[in-house]
């Protein structure tokens, strides 16, 4: 289901020990697939809340931000921003896939530490590439659990064309992230999400329904124009 017309883009933030920006445009630019360079916002310099906003950031179900991550991260000297054409819904998986192979390519060309801010998660360098061999892209772009006043969710399914997941009457974290991994594998493997959903014919049925994003402004990183499907515990 579609709740609104507002295309998702992918916004991601990597930092590097490069001498300019140019360095970092013309490895986007070779890369091509719509991606560019946002100078407006990206620095040829050191930004002191890079530290903050990486731990704001970092993935807590399974961290991968090493020690020696955040050494680079407080080394860096410049910030560059890049963005991803607007993405509709049939050519999510394509461009979330290449959005991934530029990350490998910008670490193979000097990026130290990178994060999507279209997502809200940050991975370590390691973890960044390994995603980028596997292309697993649900674990790449889908951060869980966040919450918001009692309601546990995730964010970034957006940018794979697909709902994200809210569980709501109680769900521990713990619980609430294999039930949100569950439901987003299955609605990338195509299943069709309807009333009640099971893992497996050992698991109880959760009733589930859509319901659109209102948390979030349309014009904020994180708004979902497919909503979310809400589990109930």
């Amino acid at each position: 289901m579609v709740y609104s017309n507002v295309k998702p883009r992918h916004v991601v933030c990597v930092l590097g020990q490069w001498n300019s920006l140019e360095l970092v445009e013309k490895i986007v630019s070779e890369f091509g697939n719509g991606f560019f360079l946002d100078r407006e916002y990206s620095l040829a310099g050191h930004d002191d809340r890079m530290t903050s906003s990486f731990s704001v950031a970092m993935d807590r179900v399974a961290p991968t931000l090493l020690e020696e991550d955040w050494v680079r991260i407080e080394k860096h000297n410049t910030v560059a921003y890049l963005l991803s054409p607007p993405i509709e819904a049939d050519q999510a998986l394509a461009i979330s896939a290449a959005a991934l192979a530029l990350i490998e390519r910008l670490v193979q060309g000097g990026a130290t530490a990178v994060k999507s801010e279209s997502a809200g998660v940050a991975h370590g360098l390691d973890e960044w590439l390994r995603l980028a061999r596997t292309k697993a892209l649900r674990q790449a772009w889908m951060r869980r659990p966040i919450e918001d006043d009692g309601v546990l969710y995730s964010c970034g399914m957006h940018l794979l064309g697909l709902p994200d997941v809210e569980c709501v009457g109680g769900f521990p974290d713990r619980e609430a992230v294999v039930w949100m991994d569950a439901v987003a594998d299955a609605a990338l493997a195509g299943r069709t999400l309807a009333h009640e959903f099971s893992m497996d014919d050992h698991s109880p049925a959760r009733k589930m329904k859509s319901v659109s994003c209102e948390r979030y402004a349309d014009d904020d990183f994180f708004f979902n124009p497919y909503g979310y499907v809400r589990l109930a515990a």
